[in-house]
């Protein structure tokens, strides 16, 4: 059984380290390794992470590699780019935001015109 630190704090847990690591890395250029493109908007990702979030990104991300001379590989100079073709940047953000922490921002703020490409981005996406 886990007992809590000196001190009574919370005990970490797998789980939660990962939802927060995964939320604050959201965005992160730190070890990201793919750019999604939206309305000329560079937007730092990570292959692991939109990999195991959504198949259509994973085999998108895999002809990437396929068509290149080698594989990107974590830290190349050049990271992997999928270009997300007339998708509104802050919509490519909620997506982002989605697959990182499971939660779209400021739900209740979007247009009825962002929310119908979220949905339908999600739908081609997968997840």
């Amino acid at each position: 059984a886990l007992t809590p630190p000196p001190g009574g704090g919370p005990v970490s847990t797998f789980a939660e380290d990962m939802r927060v690591g995964l939320r604050d890395l959201c965005g992160s250029l730190e070890l990201s390794d793919v750019e999604i493109v939206a309305q000329g908007v560079h937007l730092p990702a990570h292959r692991l992470v939109l990999s195991l979030r959504s198949p259509y990104l994973c085999r998108v991300l895999r002809d990437l590699d396929a068509g290149a001379a080698r594989p990107q590989r974590p830290g190349a100079a050049e990271p992997a780019t999928v270009v997300l073709e007339n998708v509104r940047a802050e919509v490519a953000r909620c997506l982002l935001r989605y697959l990182y922490a499971d939660e779209v921002p400021d739900l209740e703020t979007r247009d009825d015109g962002e929310l119908l490409q979220l949905a339908a981005l999600a739908r081609q996406c997968e997840c």
